[in-house]
């Protein structure tokens, strides 16, 4: 494999995937959206997957 390709490819994508599983948690999905977005470092992809949850927090 050309090293230059992976290497220009590795430096489009985000190095950290932060992923948050979303269950009964609508009260406390701000806060944590919130407190992710804030950190100093800034070259991640937030993933929030909802599981089904039954309140209103996938929505």
């Amino acid at each position: 494999m050309d090293k230059n390709v992976n290497k220009k490819n590795m430096e489009q994508k985000p190095l950290i995937s932060v992923i948050v599983p979303i269950y009964k948690v609508e009260k406390y999905l701000s806060y944590c959206i919130e407190s992710i977005l804030k950190q100093s470092f800034t070259d991640f992809e937030l993933l929030l997957i909802d599981d089904g949850s039954p309140d209103d927090c996938g929505v």
